[in-house]
């Protein structure tokens, strides 16, 4: 299973008042904070937020064993959606 988490576009078209993601040095230092310790991909030109649609953060996507992308899920008001896609991936 793949999980990656992706945060806070500094897009203006996201009309994001407080990017999280203006430099690698700063999300680095956020995932260290956070005692993160899977890996976590920089990208701060927001090319995997447009590519996959991504308007809320923060953002959630899950592949199962097979490769196959599921939706994503935001962060914030998930509740059971969450929930819901652990306990469908294979």
């Amino acid at each position: 299973m793949l999980f990656l988490s992706v945060t806070s576009p500094k897009d203006k078209a996201l009309k994001n008042k407080k990017p999280a993601d203006d430099t690698k040095a700063a999300i680095l230092t956020a995932a260290k904070k956070e005692s993160i310790t899977y890996p976590v991909y920089v990208d701060c030109e927001d090319k995997a937020m447009k590519e996959f649609g991504i308007r809320a953060s923060q953002t959630h996507i899950f592949s199962d064993r097979a490769g196959k992308l599921v939706s994503p899920v935001p962060e914030e008001g998930s509740g059971g959606g969450l929930l819901h896609i652990l306990k469908t991936l294979k």
